[in-house]
């Protein structure tokens, strides 16, 4: 009797852990129907089988399994509500940076990431079918400018980091405001040209990013400067900078429907 109820606890055990952590981890979290009807629902359906043979190994019989079955139907009723409060708290955010940025902003997950001739992609978990298009702007709930959207197919997209050395575009210096020309060098590194050899830049000083058209928006971050450099002529020098967005510490972004 005592070995047959410590080997259910395990059992259980196992389950709740597993479980926890399909839910907890960004960037292993599918939607929320696919991960209760094809990962989390088999997982529970699995370790009833297990304990129901257990239960019957030990002489426990049908009462045993019935209760382990309805323990599992409560622990999934537990996991789709912490799944359904994460959702509203996701779409709460999002429309309050839609109504803030004056856009269509949609929360998304980092699915995965990798490089394509030099270039760094980053993987998201939504695409064609929730009006994701290329040239959608993707950025940190606390405006980092993450990067461009590169191409979006049915249930993702993948986005061309602001760092990749595909990228070059206009910044400005927040304490100065005086605007430059960032380019990437992969690994969230920045080169930052045409900066006046007269002009006082400090260390740890925040770059944005100048919107390339009317409809993107105001006041997104890039990163901050890690050396001042030194001058490459009489007028000019380069300063290096970093991007303040880590593709290997995931979180929740957002997508701006530019124009729509």
């Amino acid at each position: 009797m005592r070995n047959n109820k410590v080997v259910q606890l395990s059992i259980s055990a196992v389950t709740v852990g597993l479980l926890v952590f399909l839910i907890v981890n960004t960037f292993l979290r599918p939607t929320r129907s696919f991960l209760l009807q094809r990962i989390v629902s088999p997982l529970f359906a699995s370790a009833s089988a297990v304990a129901f043979m257990v239960s019957n190994f030990f002489g426990e019989g049908a009462e045993t399994d019935r209760l382990l079955r309805e323990n599992n139907r409560l622990l999934m009723r537990v996991a789709e509500g912490e799944l359904l409060k994460k959702e509203n708290g996701e779409l709460k955010k999002s429309l309050g940076l839609g109504n803030a940025l004056g856009q269509t902003v949609l929360s998304v997950s980092p699915a995965g990431f990798f490089q394509l001739f030099g270039n760094e992609i980053l993987v998201l978990s939504r695409g064609r079918e929730s009006g994701i298009r290329p040239g959608d702007i993707v950025f940190t709930e606390d405006k980092v400018y993450v990067g461009r959207v590169l191409a979006a197919e049915e249930g993702q997209s993948d986005v061309l980091l602001a760092s990749s050395p595909a990228e070059i575009f206009d910044v400005v210096f927040a304490a100065s405001g005086i605007t430059a020309r960032a380019r990437g060098l992969s690994g969230g590194e920045f080169a930052v040209d045409f900066v006046p050899n007269e002009v006082d830049i400090s260390r740890e000083e925040f770059v944005g990013v100048v919107p390339k058209t009317a409809f993107w928006p105001q006041g997104m971050v890039l990163g901050k400067v890690v050396d001042k450099g030194a001058g490459v002529g009489e007028i000019f020098r380069e300063v290096s900078a970093v991007h303040l967005f880590n593709p290997f510490q995931p979180r929740p972004l957002f997508v701006a429907l530019l124009g729509r």
